[in-house]
């Protein structure tokens, strides 16, 4: 009894067929890495603070006048804008990182600005995480 050895071309076309979709496959990954690295500037849509409300779950960026900057006693920092509290129309909450920059929050008071990030509702209002400085600009 012969054993038969399979001749080489049988051999080497599957393994170039494997090569080739694993090297696609590769590929496909890279492209797809790649195209997520680069963001693609989007433009936000511009808001004023008394359209909050409607827009919870959106990226925006909102505009109003600052009427309180309020440090809670466990050090928690919020900028009520278009109100006072309970009658703000956006809470913007200041994440730690920001909590840093305690004279730049607290000189916002009764200054025009524009805040950037996803809205959220929260105890009925809607809220704004701020994480950088860079998301709040003052206007003029």
């Amino acid at each position: 009894m012969s054993i038969r050895l399979p001749k080489k071309r049988t051999i080497f076309v599957p393994l170039a067929i494997m090569a080739l979709l694993t090297l696609s496959v590769i590929l496909g990954m890279l492209v797809k890495r790649s195209s997520l690295d680069s963001k693609p500037t989007i433009d936000l849509l511009t808001i004023k603070d008394s359209e909050a409300a409607n827009h919870i779950g959106e990226k925006v960026e909102v505009r109003g006048v600052v009427f309180e900057v309020y440090t809670s006693r466990k050090g928690y920092t919020f900028i009520n804008i278009g109100g006072e509290f309970p009658n703000q129309l956006l809470t913007v909450f200041a994440d730690a990182e920001l909590l840093t920059e305690k004279a730049f929050l607290e000189s916002l008071e009764g200054k025009k600005i524009s805040i950037i990030g996803r809205i959220k509702a929260y105890q009925a209002k809607p809220l704004i995480n701020a994480h950088t400085k860079s998301q709040i600009k003052v206007s003029d």
